[in-house]
């Protein structure tokens, strides 16, 4: 949504709401989802990041319950704004670089929060996948499917740890080992020439039936080929 805009990139007026599995990025309107009247509501595994304003704006309408469980909500000026009259329960939060995490004149209940960098993937090209170094990873509800979706944005089945990933991705290590991340851990001899590029290693990995296999890269993680 452009900047002066109304509402919100999402703006809903649905009771019984279930909001699961969205990555919401790069919004310029009040809030980048506005639920005005959507009382009795879940909003679960989802990503907000990098919007201008207020990150998730619960209006006066939604009078009753709305659960808030498993969210990233990361560089807002507020985070989550609650206002007056509304009741949210708001559990295993990512909370980073918001001006205030969460606000307003409404009834809330934090719980379980977590701080730390979501570390995604590369926010430049638009991807809002996690990293190994994510605060979010195995930090959501341990009672895992449900409240979470059972598969993430991708169809990547929760858990892939042992927790479910606060956000709409769960860190596949299949998916890593296909490209959709460079992971290259290596041991260094001191006594080694200084021009050794450390280009070449080995990995452990996944084939499709979930056997493990042996795979080795020469240009620092970028391809991997499976080993005989």
């Amino acid at each position: 949504a452009d900047a002066g805009s109304s509402g919100g990139a999402c703006s809903i007026h649905v009771d019984g709401l279930s909001f699961t599995n969205n990555v919401i990025v790069g919004n310029e309107a009040d809030s980048s989802v506005y639920l005005p009247a959507s009382s009795n509501a879940e909003f679960v595994n989802n990503t907000l990041a990098d919007n201008e304003g207020i990150g998730l704006l619960l209006d006066v309408r939604s009078t009753t319950l709305v659960t808030l469980t498993n969210n990233i909500v990361v560089s807002h000026t507020v985070g989550i704004s609650v206002s007056h009259g509304v009741t949210a329960f708001v559990r295993y939060t990512l909370w980073d670089g918001n001006g205030q995490d969460i606000d307003g004149a409404g009834l809330y209940t934090e719980t379980h929060s977590v701080t730390g960098s979501p570390a995604f993937s590369n926010t430049a090209t638009n991807d809002y996948h996690l990293t190994h170094a994510s605060a979010a990873l195995d930090a959501g509800d341990p009672d895992g499917v449900p409240p979470a979706p059972q598969v993430d944005m991708d169809g990547v089945h929760r858990p892939q740890g042992a927790a479910v990933d606060i956000g709409a991705y769960e860190l596949s290590e299949q998916g890593a080992l296909e490209g959709g991340e460079l992971f290259l851990p290596f041991l260094s001899d001191e006594e080694a020439p200084t021009s050794h590029d450390h280009r070449h290693g080995w990995a452990i990995g996944y084939a499709e039936d979930t056997s493990a296999i042996i795979v080795h890269t020469v240009n620092g993680g970028q391809t991997w080929k499976v080993q005989g």
